[in-house]
């Protein structure tokens, strides 16, 4: 849950978001995350949400066999292998359907990273301020025209901010290597699902370094929910359900790079994925 009185307490943040008449108006605000699976989390890569540590010999192996092959990665036998070896589900297919043989090795080069993910109290509220202010750069730095629409990521149930650290302490926290906002979508077709906006870093990405983001905040997110991760190149006609904290502060709205738009959470989708009922039923999400 996030706390109003957690902002405003909080003389290290910036006037735009700490002086916002919504944590004024309003105790509390409260994340859809957790009700899904998704809590807070810091997990070593090389661990890669769970995954016992005999996977990195199996990547190596891939790695090799697909190297000297040279089969193209699109392959369905590649595929299917890839996707055995990790987890069957069309959950992350989209990810895999994008890998190189270069992406293997790459992401070797994180083993000493973490990955985190946040959204929720006084953590969330701070990684959220602070996206754009530990390492990686862009229109949600503070000062920037475009950093009130922090305050709308901090309030939107929907928002939360995974990221890759080496640990290294900057002025506003641990250094940020890599960033992607993370949003719960609709989509007609797959339900409920997570969407990795634009992955922003502090170094030129080739395909590989940004394949092997997508894939460890990918699978690193679908090991603790289950549900499908969708990248803006797999964009599935997905919306983020509209809240009600969210709808009366459109103007400071959570900046999506994508062009994801909002919409309520109707009867017919409900109908057809039924747990999405005790989501809108919840008053604090106010789906």
């Amino acid at each position: 849950m996030i706390l109003s009185s957690d902002i405003l307490s909080d003389n290290r943040l910036p006037d735009i978001i700490r002086d916002h008449k919504v944590f004024k108006e309003n105790d509390k605000f409260e994340k859809v995350f957790p009700h899904i699976g998704l809590k807070n989390f810091k997990t070593p890569v090389a661990k890669m949400g769970g995954f016992p540590p005999f996977i990195w010999k199996q990547i190596d192996i891939l790695s090799k066999i697909l190297k000297s092959e040279n089969i193209d990665n699109k392959d369905p036998i590649v595929l299917n292998c890839l996707k055995n070896t990790f987890i069957s589900t069309f959950s992350v297919y989209a990810i895999f359907a994008n890998v190189i043989p270069e992406t293997f090795k790459s992401i070797k080069r994180f083993k000493k990273c973490d990955v985190v993910f946040s959204s929720d109290g006084l953590e969330g509220i701070w990684d959220i301020a602070t996206m754009s202010m530990r390492g990686t750069s862009s229109c949600m730095s503070w000062g920037s025209g475009k950093s009130k629409h922090l305050v709308g990521s901090i309030i939107d149930p929907c928002c939360g901010i995974i990221y890759l650290t080496d640990n290294e302490e900057k002025t506003f926290g641990k250094n940020i290597l890599d960033r992607a906002v993370v949003r719960y979508v609709i989509t007609p077709a797959l339900g409920e699902a997570l969407f990795l906006e634009k992955i922003y870093s502090q170094t030129t990405r080739d395909n590989a370094y940004a394949n092997s983001l997508d894939f460890i905040f990918g699978l690193s997110l679908f090991k603790k929910t289950g549900l499908p991760v969708i990248v803006p190149e797999d964009e599935l006609h997905s919306f983020i359900p509209l809240s009600s904290i969210v709808d009366c502060n459109m103007n400071v709205a959570s900046y999506r790079d994508s062009g994801l738009k909002y919409k309520k959470i109707d009867a017919n989708l409900i109908k057809q994925f039924p747990r999405l009922a005790k989501l809108k039923n919840n008053p604090m999400l106010g789906f």
